[in-house]
């Protein structure tokens, strides 16, 4: 498939408890097989260093630090390979991929955060990482979080809307509102997303002039989002 013609992209993320035991890596890719997925975030990989790795059909791409704890990944197949523009290793809890569609580039952002018990500084330092690494990708990319943000949430009726009412725990932690502050701003995009379908039918995007239009439509949308809901978000 030409680099510009990806149309149709399934991804998945998945907390794979360590790819550093032998075998680990194989049983990965043969579940990888049965869900036929395109992309896989992966979080806990444990290896030290950054880079990629070919093995078979897929491509692993991986952030990881100094130690066999934490670390994020992607695996790739070969069918959207070639759509791969850049993978970038942050650190060994955020990485991201930047994907060449057909109409517009998507950034699939991987996170893995920190557990309640850590230090404060620990976890401030990670959702600061998280909002300048949202920021920095062109506004004219799609993006999409892929994440396991290990945390707990709360009882609070503030949230409900946004936490569903299966909950399990008394009192929202400092991790929680975190959370609940990115859920709300992306479900705001996802309400965005659906004025883009009702305003634009994918197959008049084959016209330059109207795909033009479009893209111009995301990144004004967005930008509004930003404004409307930054505020509101913040007072959680």
């Amino acid at each position: 498939m030409p680099r510009d013609r990806l149309t149709d992209l399934t991804i998945g993320t998945w907390n794979v408890r360590s790819l550093y035991r032998t075998g680990a890596l194989t049983t990965v890719l043969s579940d990888l097989d049965r869900y036929r997925l395109a992309i896989t975030a992966i979080q806990e990989v444990r290896w030290t260093g950054r880079g990629h790795l070919k093995i078979d059909k897929y491509t692993v791409f991986y952030s990881g630090g100094t130690k066999h704890e934490r670390g994020v990944g992607f695996i790739v197949n070969d069918q959207v390979l070639q759509n791969v523009k850049r993978f970038e290793a942050i650190n060994d809890r955020n990485c991201y991929l930047e994907i060449q569609c057909k109409w517009f580039k998507i950034v699939l952002i991987n996170c893995y955060g920190p557990t309640e018990d850590k230090d404060e500084d620990q976890k401030s330092e990670f959702y600061e990482n998280i909002k300048r690494l949202y920021s920095t990708p062109s506004n004219n990319h799609i993006k999409i979080m892929l994440r396991d943000f290990n945390v707990k949430i709360g009882k609070e009726p503030t949230f409900k809307r946004t936490i569903g009412k299966k909950v399990y725990t008394i009192r929202l932690t400092t991790i929680g509102k975190v959370k609940i502050k990115i859920k709300i701003r992306l479900a705001v995009r996802k309400r965005e997303e659906k004025l883009f379908k009702k305003q634009f039918n994918i197959k008049e995007l084959e016209n330059p002039e109207i795909a033009k239009n479009f893209r111009e439509n995301i990144a004004q949308n967005i930008q509004r989002q930003k404004e409307t809901t930054e505020d509101n978000a913040d007072t959680l």
